[in-house]
């Protein structure tokens, strides 16, 4: 990813790359117009990844992060990132998506969230992980239970 980033930077800056890493090797041409300021931001769940996204993005994109795990987890790993590049947290972006439904039945949207997001990212290790950390418990039993008892 830092490779990645490396590549994505110096097209939008230069309209070309260069570059020969130990995971990516680009050779290109970018014919769009130079942007050097577009701000590069990762999606990140695990320490790791929001440290490199501290050191070497503009802001990280973490999903489904209760505000617990955002202050105990994401935060603290994005600032060493930013201090091992000689940066504080200033003009880093934490952008926190929420998932929306207008509806008058909340009940119902409730279980439409259930079904479609949390049915699915409860049985993912990385999400699991961010749910025992920010003190949820492991969802993924929840709605295996929820599952079996709706499937039944």
């Amino acid at each position: 990813m830092r490779e990645y980033v490396a590549i994505v930077r110096e097209s939008l800056a230069t309209g070309r790359a260069q570059f020969e890493g130990e995971h990516f090797t680009a050779r290109w041409r970018y014919t769009a117009a130079r942007r050097a300021d577009v701000p590069i931001y990762l999606a990140a769940l695990g320490p790791r990844m929001l440290e490199l996204a501290g050191e070497v993005a503009d802001g990280v994109i973490p999903w489904l992060t209760p505000p617990r795990y955002v202050a105990e987890h994401v935060l603290p790993a994005v600032a060493r990132g930013r201090a091992r590049a000689g940066r504080d947290l200033a003009g880093f972006e934490v952008v926190l998506p929420i998932p929306v439904c207008l509806t008058d039945d909340a009940g119902g949207a409730r279980d439409v969230f259930r079904r479609t997001t949390l049915d699915f990212y409860a049985r993912l290790p990385p999400y699991r992980r961010v749910f025992l950390a920010s003190g949820l418990g492991d969802l993924g039993l929840v709605v295996a239970r929820w599952r079996a008892g709706a499937a039944g």
